[in-house]
C-alpha cells in the first residue's frame, strides 16, 4: 500500500497537536483536517476539488485519493461527466488512466465514486447552512479595528 494520503487541511490540526495550548482547543474543534501524527490517526480518503477558474480549464474537477487509488470526476455539465482512475501503486505519476482503455476491472471504482458523491453533497449542505437571510451584526470593537485597518468604512 502507498503512503496514506493527507491534505493541506490536515496541517493546522497536526501542528496544534505538537504544542500544549489548551486555549486553542476551540480552534482545533472547528478544523476540518486530522492530526496525522496522532497515535490514533487512521487513513481516510482525501477529497479535492478545483473549479478551473485559475487555470482557465473548463469544468469542475473533483478527486478522491486513497493510499492506492486516485479517482477524478470532471463535470462539464449535468450530463457531461468524464472519469479517470489511476492505480498509484503501479502508476504513481498518473500516466495510465485505467478507465480509458480496456482495463476497467478496478473494483475500487464504485466505492471511490460513492465517496465523491457523498463529499459533494456534504459541501453543498455546508454552503446552504452558511447562507443567512439576515446579515450578522459585528461587534462594535471589531468594527472599529476593521475601520482602523481600512477594511470597512
Amino acid at each position: 500500500m502507498a503512503t496514506p494520503p493527507t491534505s493541506a487541511i490536515d496541517a493546522l490540526p497536526t501542528l496544534l497537536g505538537l504544542i500544549d495550548a489548551p486555549e486553542l482547543d476551540v480552534l482545533l474543534s472547528q478544523a476540518s483536517g486530522r492530526d496525522v501524527l496522532a497515535a490514533d490517526f487512521e487513513s481516510a480518503p482525501v477529497f479535492g476539488q478545483d473549479t478551473g477558474r485559475l487555470s482557465g480549464t473548463p469544468g469542475y474537477r473533483y478527486s478522491v485519493t486513497t493510499g492506492d487509488w486516485k479517482y477524478f470526476s470532471v463535470r462539464f455539465g449535468e450530463d457531461d461527466v468524464r472519469e479517470e482512475l489511476y492505480n498509484l501503486t503501479t502508476d504513481p505519476h498518473e500516466l495510465h488512466d485505467l478507465l480509458a482503455g480496456a482495463d476497467q476491472s478496478a473494483g475500487a471504482l464504485p466505492a471511490l465514486r460513492g465517496f465523491l458523491i457523498d463529499q459533494i453533497r456534504t459541501q453543498e449542505r455546508r454552503a446552504l447552512e452558511l447562507r443567512r437571510d439576515e446579515p450578522t451584526e459585528l461587534d462594535p470593537e471589531l468594527t472599529e479595528q476593521l475601520k482602523s485597518l481600512g477594511y470597512v468604512e
